[in-house]
């Protein structure tokens, strides 16, 4: 397969920075190792930046392919995940066939190194501390360790190249023992480093641990969205889809994921027929992203899409391993599996070019993250990259956010992706090599500044004259301190301890501070409040006498939610369409929810039994058909939820005969602060208590500024003062008066 233009001038240009970084190490004495460091911690280092597709994997096989003409070379590949091993191997195996691919566990001797030959590992094969990772580090019957055969290897005059691929993951986020392992054993003479996602933090992280130089423009090559996309290796864009329900009552009733797994179904099937119909020979594949977790919710995803939604049992697959293994590409490639369900965190790097659909099934709220799912549906299938004039839908990914109230994941991740442009890097470089007197000699190079001819360790030796000499032994003369005459004292000496330390009597003042306001006039000192005694023991049955559903039944009746599906480009951050659609409910949650709001008012559990018995005797007084109980409970969750109120206003009338009037009081006159505090307009001190919390204040501003207020408190302002007590559950923060009350 031949490179496509702006992969080509990558290479070429990665080609050229390595080949003038090889005539520098051929330029330097052997012996020279702390030379040979510099040029390779300052110059050996280069990351490429790309989208997910655009195909750093393939550039870096002919970068490998070609330097290996040029240089004595052994290569590692490093990757996070075996799966991502794998997929690396298959592009070597097709593209690269003159690079030697060797094996860890068999070629570990000096007489089975190739030249040129790459070894593909993850770090936990070489950099854990399990005895797995430790078997490659330990000469013994199967070879040298790891790190003799690095170190033999360059006594034999190999130069060490090192690929970091998803370099985002693991190396660069913290201190480990990856890290480690790369700074102090593997210290390649040329290194690349690929990512979809920069990071500039990462970045700089990993230069400061490993001493590599990647913070510099210089180093970093990237392509941009823009280049796959006219190149035909990336999607044109990716739709959003979210769902709204256009009645806020609504909220808790509606089941997003199964409606983001009904439409995202909806799409796939179209696409499979588009593709069908224009004799693209393409299986679709349809991606469900589920959160890290129970086993359960992802059979029972499984079972939704099998059960109602008709798939072929042997056609929904599952990965469940928190890792992208080789079992997993396997079934992202097999065009017999049309919905693969995978977690969360096995989004990191695996192909899926068939895959145009994905339903996000708990929203996606990091940058990082959402860039690896965007990733997963951007790439063209090869089966399309030749054809010409098919249907615009199928140039588009499209994500299903199940949660609207995390998609900012997503957003960022196409802002991220948005702000790659195409750059070379540099064919400047941070050293040279000069000789003097015979010796080489590495030296850095500042921006702007003139390269040195004569190293900088030797310009002591040239300029050092009988003049300077002269000027090394004229006296140092001491500094006189400065004449501070202390006013206090009657005596005109420095007191430093003085003017350092605060007086007693400054300590006492301070100490002393305090800031007093009055309760404004007009303010009672006595207010009354409703109190609520000991209702007794059959209190929840009153309840029940008091709960009338009358009016209220037509919340039962619903089976679909009336909801707005909103459909925008992220990538171009425009609004394509809005649809009316039509929302699952959620049963399962919509229970837990109403069990939860009764509680707020009864502590018997089984009081929902004894309210689902009250509703069913009045569905009978009314003559209605009763299907069976499971319906009948679903009704009463949704009258429940629809009429929140419900239970407590019959609470209320259930009681009314038995609430009490008290009266409380406010004692102080005044409250205290130890500092000037800000001041309100209707507080009844004048003052926005310093004790608010950033929501209180919010809400104490509002009050100030509403003109139907005349005054307002913060119950435990007045901290001395008897605090009103109300019934049952229920505690007072704000006391406020209206006027015309």
């Amino acid at each position: 397969m031949k490179l496509k233009n702006f992969q080509q001038e990558i290479h070429n240009t990665i080609i050229y920075k390595f080949k003038d970084l090889k005539s520098k190490y051929d330029s330097l004495d052997k012996t020279n190792i702390s030379d040979f460091n510099k040029i390779r911690k300052l110059d050996g280092g280069i990351l490429l930046q790309a989208p997910t597709g655009c195909g750093k994997t393939f550039i870096a096989s002919q970068i490998v392919s070609t330097f290996n003409e040029i240089e004595k070379m052994i290569w590692f590949w490093f990757a996070p995940f075996s799966g991502l091993i794998e997929q690396t191997r298959q592009v070597f195996l097709k593209d690269s066939v003159s690079v030697p691919i060797l094996d860890i566990h068999t070629d570990r001797t000096l007489e089975n190194l190739k030249v040129g030959g790459i070894y593909f590992l993850t770090w936990q094969k070489v950099a854990v501390s399990n005895n797995e990772g430790r078997k490659a580090r330990i000469t013994g019957d199967d070879g040298l360790s790891i790190d003799e055969l690095m170190e033999s290897a360059r006594m034999e005059d190999y130069k060490i190249g090192c690929i970091i691929d998803e370099a985002h993951h693991s190396i660069v986020s913290k201190k480990t023992e990856a890290s480690k392992f790369f700074s102090e054993i593997v210290t390649p003479d040329y290194l690349l480093m690929m990512t979809a996602t920069p990071n500039d933090k990462d970045i700089k992280t990993f230069s400061e641990q490993t001493g590599y130089e990647l913070k510099n423009e210089k180093q970093r090559a990237s392509v941009s969205r823009e280049d796959g996309v006219k190149e035909g290796l990336l999607k044109r864009g990716v739709e959003m889809v979210r769902f709204l329900e256009k009645n806020p009552t609504d909220k808790d009733l509606i089941d997003m994921e199964k409606t983001a797994l009904e439409e995202c179904t909806l799409l796939h099937r179209e696409i499979k027929s588009k593709l069908e119909n224009l004799n693209v020979s393409i299986q679709p594949l349809m991606l469900v992203q589920v959160p890290n977790g129970k086993k359960e919710s992802i059979e029972e995803v499984k079972n939704f899409l099998t059960d109602n939604l008709r798939f072929k049992e042997s056609s929904v697959k599952v990965h469940t391993a928190n890792e992208p293994d080789e079992n997993f590409h396997l079934i992202a490639h097999d065009p017999k599996v049309e919905v693969l369900i995978f977690k969360m965190a096995v989004a990191t790097g695996f192909d899926a070019p068939r895959a145009f659909t994905l339903a996000a099934l708990r929203g996606i709220r990091n940058e990082q993250f959402g860039v690896q799912v965007v990733g997963r549906i951007m790439r063209i299938p090869k089966e399309m990259q030749f054809k010409k004039n098919l249907d615009d839908s199928l140039y588009y990914g499209y994500v299903f956010i199940a949660n609207k109230e995390k998609d900012e994941g997503l957003l960022l991740a196409a802002d991220l992706i948005n702000r790659i442009k195409t750059q070379n890097a540099s064919l400047g470089s941070q050293t040279v090599v000069t000789i003097y007197k015979g010796n080489p000699k590495a030296q850095v190079v500042e921006n702007g500044d003139i390269i040195p001819l004569i190293p900088n360790e030797e310009m002591g030796n040239i300029f050092l004259t009988p003049e300077s000499e002269q000027k090394e032994k004229l006296p140092k003369w001491k500094q006189i301190e400065p004449y501070i005459p202390n006013l206090t004292s009657g005596n005109l000496q420095n007191d430093e301890e003085h003017f350092q330390k605060p007086s007693p009597l400054t300590q006492v003042l301070v100490q002393e501070e305090r800031y007093v306001y009055k309760i404004r006039e007009g303010v009672p000192k006595v207010l009354k409040t409703e109190y609520m005694p000991d209702p007794g023991d059959n209190y929840q049955e009153r309840i029940l006498d008091f709960v009338d559903f009358t009016g209220k039944t037509d919340a039962a009746r619903k089976k679909k939610i009336e909801i707005t599906e909103e459909i925008s480009d992220i990538f171009n951050k425009t609004d394509i369409a809005k649809l009316n659609k039509k929302g699952e409910i959620d049963f399962e949650a919509l229970a837990d929810k109403t069990t939860q709001l009764l509680l707020n008012f009864v502590t018997d559990r089984l009081f929902k039994r004894k309210l689902f018995e009250h509703y069913k005797k009045f569905c009978e007084k009314n003559g209605w058909e009763i299907s069976n109980d499971e319906e009948l409970c679903k009704e009463l969750d949704l009258i429940l939820i629809s009429h929140k109120n419900l239970i407590k206003d019959a609470q209320r009338k259930s009681m009314i005969d038995k609430l009490e009037l008290k009266e409380v009081y406010l004692n102080l006159e005044v409250v205290v602060h130890n500092s000037t505090v800000q001041k309100s307009t209707k507080n009844i001190y004048g003052v926005f208590p310093e004790s608010l919390n950033s929501m209180e204040l919010e809400l104490a501003k509002k009050l100030d500024s509403e003109e139907v207020i005349l005054w307002w408190h913060r119950n435990g302002q007045n901290s001395k003062g008897k605090e009103p007590a109300i019934g049952l559950n229920f505690t007072i923060f704000f006391m406020i008066r209206k006027t015309k009350r």
